[in-house]
C-alpha cells in the first residue's frame, strides 16, 4: 500500500512506506526520531490510520505525570477489551495470559516515547524479542521520540543480542516541500490583509512543519490580544458598573 494519494510531501510518504514494510514484514522495535515541531504525532496517527488498519492497534500519548502502571493499563486495554489483568506485571506476562496461545498481530505506537521508563521501554522490548520466538506473534512497537532521548537505552537494552532496534529519522523538508506545505496548510487560510506579513515571515523560518504551521496562528494571536485588551460587551459593562459604584461610593464619603 502506498501513501501517496494521502500525503502530498515525497518525504513523509516515504518514511511512512517504509514503516509499513518493517511491520508487515517481522517484528520490530522502532524508534522514529526528530525534535519538537517535526510532525512526529501527526506521523504516528497517520501510521495507524493507513499501515497498520489491519492490525490490532493502541497509541499511547505520553505524558509526564503518567506512571508505569497506568501506561500498561492505556496499552493494554486498547489491545484487548474488558481483559483483566495484573496491571503491576510486564506486558509481557499480561499478554501471555491474556492471548492463551492464541495468534496475534500487534502494532504498540507510542507519541511523546522519551518520556517512558527505562522498565516500560524494556517490557516493550521484550514483547518484541518474544514475538521472534512466537511464529504466531507479529508484535511492533513504534516510538515517536524526540532525537537523541532513547538511543543510549536501546543499545543498552539490545547489547549482546543479535535483534537491534531500528532507528530512524524525520529530516526538514526540502524547499520544494516546505512551500506546498506552505501554499496549502497556511496561505490559503490566511485573509489577504496577512499574507504579505505571513509571506515575508515565511522567507525566514526553517522548513519544519510545525513552525511553517505557527505562521499561520500570527493572526488569530493578534486577535486574541486585542479581545483580551477590549474585552466582550458584557465584561465591559460589568466595569463601567464597578466604575460607577466606586464614584457613588467616593461621593457619599465626601459627604458623609
Amino acid at each position: 500500500m502506498s501513501f501517496a494519494h494521502v500525503l502530498e510531501l515525497d518525504s513523509q510518504t516515504e518514511l511512512l512506506d517504509r514503516l509499513e514494510l518493517l511491520t508487515n514484514f517481522g517484528s520490530n522495535l522502532i524508534a522514529i526520531n526528530g525534535p519538537d515541531g517535526y510532525g512526529k504525532s501527526w506521523l504516528a496517527q497517520r501510521y495507524l490510520e493507513l499501515g497498520a488498519s489491519n492490525k490490532n492497534q493502541c497509541l499511547l500519548l505520553c505524558h509526564a505525570t503518567q506512571d508505569d502502571v497506568q501506561r500498561r493499563v492505556l496499552i493494554l486495554s486498547q489491545l484487548v477489551s474488558d481483559a483483566l489483568f495484573n496491571q503491576q506485571e510486564p506486558l509481557l506476562d499480561s499478554l501471555e495470559r491474556i492471548l492463551e496461545g492464541e495468534p496475534c498481530d500487534i502494532a504498540i505506537v507510542i507519541d511523546d516515547a522519551h518520556l517512558l521508563s527505562e522498565t516500560l521501554i524494556s517490557e516493550l522490548w521484550t514483547l518484541v524479542l518474544e514475538a521472534h520466538e512466537k511464529p504466531n506473534w507479529t508484535i511492533n512497537v513504534l516510538l515517536f521520540t524526540q532525537s537523541g532521548r532513547l538511543e543510549s537505552v536501546l543499545s543498552r537494552l539490545s547489547y549482546g543480542q543479535e535483534l537491534k532496534p531500528v532507528e530512524l529519522d524525520i529530516d526538514m523538508l526540502s524547499e520544494v516541500e516546505a512551500r506546498r506545505f506552505f501554499e496549502s496548510l497556511v496561505v490559503r487560510y490566511v485573509d489577504d490583509e496577512a499574507e504579505k506579513r505571513v509571506r515575508d515571515a515565511f522567507k525566514k523560518v526553517d522548513p519544519i512543519p510545525g513552525d511553517i504551521m505557527a505562521l499561520g496562528e500570527m493572526k488569530v494571536e493578534k486577535r486574541i490580544i486585542i479581545r483580551s485588551i477590549v474585552g466582550s460587551p458584557l465584561n465591559i459593562a460589568l466595569v463601567v458598573l464597578v466604575l460607577l459604584l466606586l464614584a457613588a461610593g467616593g461621593y457619599w464619603w465626601m459627604f458623609n
